[in-house]
């Protein structure tokens, strides 16, 4: 999708000229890292993509610096950049969502309102006494 030889253009095009790429939101230095106030981060790769280095090394300075948080490297292989948005289905799609899903689920602390209505649904029972139901929530 990009050319690797275009890719120091990116971000000055897509920042109208405002922003290279040192920019701290293309390459965010240590003290940013850090100062996350997030206690995990999910760290999506493309293995085609040639901002996958960049990627890595990012979930790297999460993993190796003074955040303390837990990162999470998930790498798509034989993809290119934004496959996940394509309209024609993938699989890769489908696994990635998979890993954003979970990674989102770990961090609850309770559980989802689908998940206690179920419970809630197995705790009904119901008792027949001549044409009457009798419903009871326990």
């Amino acid at each position: 999708m990009f050319l690797p030889e275009r890719l120091d253009a990116l971000w000055p095009f897509a920042t109208a000229g405002a922003a290279g790429n040192d920019d701290p939101r293309v390459d965010p230095p240590a003290k940013a890292i850090a100062s996350l106030p997030c206690r995990r981060a999910l760290v999506a790769v493309a293995t085609e993509d040639v901002l996958q280095d960049r990627g890595r090394q990012y979930a790297a300075r999460l993993r190796d610096g003074a955040w303390g948080g837990e990162a999470t490297l998930v790498e798509s292989s034989g993809e290119d950049h934004c496959f996940h948005l394509s309209p024609k289905f993938n699989p890769s799609t489908v696994v990635l969502m998979g890993h954003v899903a979970e990674f989102i689920a770990k961090g609850k602390t309770s559980a989802p309102t689908r998940m206690l209505m179920k419970q809630r649904r197995h705790r009904l029972f119901r008792t027949r006494i001549g044409q009457r139901q009798f419903c009871s929530w326990s």
